[in-house]
């Protein structure tokens, strides 16, 4: 405050007391207003057992279980719009058919958010039931909505966070995936046609209207960096997005080319690299066509520039039959770099998820990495050190289990691996 501010604050006459406790009511930040509302949010009685467990949601004006649908948007390759990526059951709609506007202010968007009000996850948050139940709360999916404050009203005029899966262009071909979310495994692989882009031109013209309201926008894959509609995006939002949008991109930094580079400094990048094997033999056994000294090369590059930008990096990792034996090194390799690593649940194909192992073979992996436990306990701190004790306990929670849990969904009809043609 200046001197002449001062000097007119005191020489301004008193308000009377009850229109100087209305100012002051008044002038108080929307903020504070939030959180004395959320004192008195109401639970529903039949919500799951141990849904709120260390849940931080004192900033919401009302409970949910989740608070995806009503400040979240997820578009995939298919131009099928959901809440999350995890909830497949449940569309919002179809960009074909309906505007990104009608999406957001649709029934079936208002039936969800009522559906997770009551804590009824009916509607397609099978997972999330029973991720909480298996893991636990701590750390679940449902955590990654919470921070984002849904306001007072219970249809929020935009959505603060746009996810983007739009496109499947990929140069890699995964063990575990395919191809609809890889155009290499798709082609390649599989034999099948190109999968045709779902975002008219109209699409991008009804996205600059929500830009301005976003403050988290996230790329998944395919590869963001190869894609035309990943990247065409990205620039959008370098054009039109406020000052303190957070752009998140996972990626498998194969590629780091100059228009990447331009992109990601004319925004706040936090770049996520999915980095599937400890040591380079499991990882380019499972990231066909991938280099790990390329990779690792490129994620460095990654770093310095999102530090540069007031971002930050980390890791993805899926965890599966494939390479649970190298989860050691991989905390290691993230521990040198002071990166954290997100755990992505393998449910499918069930031959690489451990969740779908036999009793006796999950027990294995489970003896295997535990006796391990020692060497990552004095290598590893941190995030790093408790993302292991969590994956570990989850996976030594599953082998006490009976059976494949129906919350996953039906597993598939197992596909035999091709095989070898002799010599």
């Amino acid at each position: 405050m200046t001197a002449h501010q001062a000097a007119t604050e005191r020489d301004r006459p008193a308000l009377p007391v009850r229109l100087g406790r209305y100012a002051e009511r008044w002038s108080r930040p929307v903020r504070g207003r939030a959180r004395r509302s959320a004192r008195g949010l109401r639970r529903p009685d039949d919500a799951p057992e141990g849904w709120d467990e260390d849940r931080e949601i004192d900033h919401q004006w009302r409970w949910s279980a989740c608070y995806a649908p009503m400040v979240s948007l997820y578009l995939d390759q298919f131009g099928t719009a959901r809440a999350c990526c995890q909830n497949t059951e449940h569309p919002l709609g179809s960009i074909a058919r309906s505007t990104l506007r009608e999406i957001w202010d649709g029934a079936p968007a208002a039936s969800l958010r009522r559906a997770l009000e009551r804590a009824d996850l009916g509607q397609g948050c099978e997972f999330c039931a029973w991720q909480v139940e298996e893991s636990g709360a701590v750390g679940s999916f449902p955590r990654l909505y919470d921070g984002r404050p849904a306001g007072p009203r219970s249809h929020p005029r935009w959505p603060q966070q746009l996810e983007f899966a739009v496109s499947n262009t990929c140069n890699l071909q995964c063990v575990m995936c395919n191809g609809d979310w890889s155009s290499a495994i798709r082609s390649r692989r599989e034999g099948r046609e190109p999968l045709p882009s779902a975002y008219p031109e109209r699409f991008y013209e009804e996205l600059v209207a929500f830009i301005p309201h976003l403050r988290h926008v996230t790329f998944t894959g395919g590869e963001p960096f190869l894609g035309t509609e990943p990247m065409r995006i990205l620039e959008l939002l370098a054009t039109h997005g406020s000052s303190d949008l957070a752009v998140v991109v996972v990626t498998n930094a194969t590629t780091f080319t100059p228009r990447v580079e331009r992109a990601l400094r004319q925004v706040r990048p936090f770049v996520a690299v999915s980095l599937d094997g400890g040591t380079a033999e499991a990882y380019e056994r499972i990231r066909v066509g991938a280099s790990f000294e390329g990779v690792l090369a490129n994620l460095d590059r990654l770093s310095a520039l999102c530090a540069e930008q007031g971002g930050r990096t980390n890791l993805t990792h899926c965890l599966m039959v494939d390479n649970w034996e190298t989860f050691p090194e991989l905390l290691q390799l993230a521990e040198g770099r002071g990166l954290d690593v997100a755990i992505n649940t393998v449910r499918f194909p069930e031959r690489h998820s451990l969740y779908h192992l036999p009793e006796d073979q999950l027990h294995r992996v489970v003896d295997g990495l535990t006796s391990r436990t020692p060497e990552v306990e004095a290598t590893v701190s941190g995030a790093r050190l408790a993302t292991w004790h969590r994956q570990l306990g989850a996976l030594r929670g599953r082998g006490a289990g009976e059976g494949w849990p129906e919350a996953l969904g039906r597993p598939p009809v197992p596909v035999a691996p091709p095989t070898r043609r002799a010599r």
